[in-house]
């Protein structure tokens, strides 16, 4: 190949990796468990794969596409990287993070890294397992993520979507992985689940992943119950204050677990919409649909839809992010949500409204109880400012 031909084999990788960059929800930050940070792992090592395989077609030797992983080329600016191990001797051939591990086996890895605690040779025997998929898989495992304030690095559980890459002999596999911290999203509080604004996101968000991730990790069979009971009746850790609980129904229909609606197990969307008058069995039947839709594409995506959780409710516009969930051969949606309103700017003028309003809805209004003016960067313009952004966040984000 000439060097007229690489320059422009190398230039139309790096332009499919921007593309990669920008296809991925580079907002999302790989030291938390959000959905998207499991979407934007599986999608970048599938990327990053691909990339590999064309290059080599195009004539690229393998060690400059390794160079390539190590130099960074394919990093998200948000926390996500590649690595690659050789299948046969677990040698770190590549780490878009930490370029001093190259070179390095598992075991001399681990001891650099003072993981007297885990299995270099286990962790290896699961990555060439996972890399020896058609499709790749998910691995679970203990790494060094964070640092103390004297420099020392402590271990967190991560998760890494592996798949398998070949050199160009066609006999040597390797392990390309990308992953994220097993780590919640800090909920925001005091918030509530009665408005669309940002810190309800956050926390449905954060609610969400540690979610997707327990089930996820959740096996035999036996673990996997245990863990949908915890997410029904486990207040303190899959619920939050303000009103924000998790909810999970299998792909075929039944709902396998609710924070509120113990009595409809086992029930579907339908039947739970007869039994609380929101609509026909068809019309629970089409929103249990988009919510696998949502799900299906990029592993998350947001809902909005009518409902109350009993008769004793009026009906409300509710917005939930749902995730998807895969445990041996059936699929599974888990989600969390809060209401399509935006808190009242300005209160009722009724003085039994004024009493029972809220000091930041009273703090809506100018200091002095005038209209708020948004010329002025008063405690009142910051409040209606965010939002007016979170409810047009939310509107174009579940859009229906």
């Amino acid at each position: 190949m000439s060097g007229v031909e690489r320059a422009f084999v190398l230039w139309a990788c790096a332009a499919t990796t921007v593309a990669a960059q920008q296809l991925a929800r580079v907002s999302c930050d790989a030291s938390y468990n959000a959905p998207c940070s499991r979407a934007n792992s599986k999608f970048l090592a599938r990327e990053v794969a691909r990339d590999f395989g064309e290059q080599l077609a195009a004539g690229v030797s393998s060690d400059d596409v390794l160079a390539q992983i190590t130099a960074g080329d394919y990093n998200i600016n948000s926390g996500f990287y590649p690595f690659v191990f050789d299948g046969a001797t677990s040698v770190v051939l590549a780490h878009g993070e930490r370029s001093g591990l190259v070179g390095q086996s598992l075991p001399s890895v681990f001891t650099t890294l003072k993981m007297q605690y885990s299995d270099p040779e286990l962790l290896h025997a699961r990555f060439v397992a996972a890399a020896s998929t058609t499709n790749g898989q998910w691995v679970q495992y203990l790494w060094p993520t964070t640092r103390t304030q004297d420099g020392e690095e402590l271990a967190t559980g991560k998760e890494a979507f592996v798949v398998g890459m070949m050199r160009e002999d066609g006999s040597t596999l390797l392990c390309l992985g990308v992953g994220f911290a097993d780590t919640p999203l800090p909920p925001e509080l005091p918030c509530s689940d009665k408005y669309d604004s940002f810190c309800a996101m956050n926390n449905v968000r954060s609610l969400v992943g540690k979610a997707q991730t327990l089930l996820s990790k959740a096996e035999p069979q036996a673990n996997f119950e245990e863990a949908l009971l915890q997410l029904s009746y486990a207040e303190d850790d899959f619920q939050l204050p303000g009103g924000f609980y998790i909810f999970t129904y299998s792909f075929q229909g039944p709902l396998v677990s609710h924070a509120k609606l113990h009595e409809s197990f086992g029930q579907t969307l339908g039947q739970i919409f007869v039994a609380n008058e929101l609509g026909t069995s068809d019309d629970g039947a089409q929103l249990h649909q988009a919510f696998i839709a949502a799900a299906e594409g990029a592993g998350d995506g947001w809902v909005r839809y009518e409902w109350r959780d009993s008769l004793d409710e009026d009906t409300y516009t509710k917005i939930a992010l749902v995730a998807k969930v895969q445990f041996n051969t059936e699929s599974y949606y888990v989600g969390a949500g809060f209401n399509f309103a935006m808190e009242s700017a300005i209160p009722d003028e009724s003085e039994e409204v004024q009493s029972s309003q809220s000091a930041d809805a009273v703090a809506k209004l100018g200091a002095l109880g005038e209209d708020c003016s948004d010329r002025y960067n008063l405690p009142c313009s910051v409040v209606n400012t965010l939002q007016l952004s979170s409810h047009a966040l939310v509107r174009s984000t579940a859009a229906p």
